[in-house]
């Protein structure tokens, strides 16, 4: 090789890497650190930053097959939860959907609270037992490179003489942050 390759090769080497930045590099567990405003999560329309939905439980098919989630946020700042339905039958073929618009500070205040209710870890939930054909919360949180799922057999299900606690600090968290959840003006405002 040439002295003026290899001197053309090292100049493109050294321009890549002083392009790059060490702020989006991983963290020793693979994942990204948190901005410094806030926490990262994905940005655009079609990805999800949380997703929170009750599945299986005793239904039909059919309409497991139409529900949509209960409340799904997309990168883009925009708010997916069920409409308005009318009582009519047959319904309509394809269910209601409400979007509404979130802003950047509004993620960050949802992804906070998802953070001080313990929820970015990968967590094992007790499944009672003594409930039977009831629905699981599943809940998606993709933030800062990773994603946390959470599923709660009848979670929120209190038994006849129970004041609607959860058995175990887990389960009560993610119900409390399911509760804010459908709150989302009065956690965002």
């Amino acid at each position: 090789m040439s002295k003026r390759i290899v001197f053309v090769l090292v100049v493109a080497a050294l321009g890549l890497v002083a392009c790059g930045s060490d702020s989006d590099s991983p963290t020793t567990d693979g994942s990204l650190p948190p901005v410094a405003d806030g926490y990262q999560h994905p940005t655009g329309a079609d990805d999800v930053v949380i997703e929170y939905v009750q599945v299986g439980g005793f239904v039909t098919r059919e309409f497991a097959f139409q529900q949509t989630p209960n409340l799904l946020i997309a990168g883009n700042g925009r708010v997916f939860s069920p409409g308005a339905q009318i009582e009519i039958y047959p319904g309509p073929l394809l269910p209601a959907v409400q979007v509404q618009p979130i802003t950047e500070e509004g993620i960050q205040a949802i992804l906070t609270a998802a953070d001080e209710a313990g929820l970015f870890q990968l967590l094992e939930y007790e499944q009672p037992t003594n409930i039977a054909d009831a629905s699981t919360a599943q809940l998606t949180i993709n933030v800062n490179g990773r994603t946390y799922l959470h599923e709660a057999y009848a979670l929120s299900l209190a038994l006849p003489g129970e004041a609607g606690q959860e058995t175990t600090p887990e389960r009560q968290a993610l119900a409390d942050f399911i509760a804010q959840l459908n709150d989302l003006t009065g956690v965002v405002g």
